[in-house]
């Protein structure tokens, strides 16, 4: 019998992690599902600093795809926003993302440029 089980961890730093997990009874195993990270502000706002805040898996354990949130919008400014892989771990694609805003690879290596200018 399968079910879906969850355990939810306080990080102290204003976040909180979320990870779903296989239960699969008959012989007692743990597989991770997906793991999630909050802003502690609000459990529907996706938010993690240092990486992504989602992360979801195949059953043979390895990562299927992670989705970069801060404060509820995909972004991420150094690199894509959105990673799938396949079974194997192989990128298959990916999709670039600035305030929830999804861009080209140029587009986005346009726009950083212009960050970085507005921050010197």
């Amino acid at each position: 019998m399968l079910s879906t089980t969850s355990k939810i961890i306080d990080l102290g730093n204003g976040q909180t992690k979320e990870i779903y997990y296989f239960d699969y009874s008959l012989n007692k195993k743990l597989e991770i599902k997906r793991i999630s990270y909050y802003s502690n502000y609000s459990k529907e706002r996706y938010h993690h600093e240092d990486g992504p805040a989602i992360i979801w898996f195949y059953r043979n354990g390895r990562v299927r795809s992670e989705h970069y949130y801060l404060n509820g919008k995909l972004h991420r400014e150094d690199g894509p926003a959105v990673i799938f892989y396949n079974e194997d771990g192989v990128v298959t694609e990916k999709y670039y993302y600035l305030n929830n805003r999804e861009l080209s690879k140029k587009s986005f290596e346009n726009e950083l440029i212009k960050l970085k200018l507005k921050i010197i």
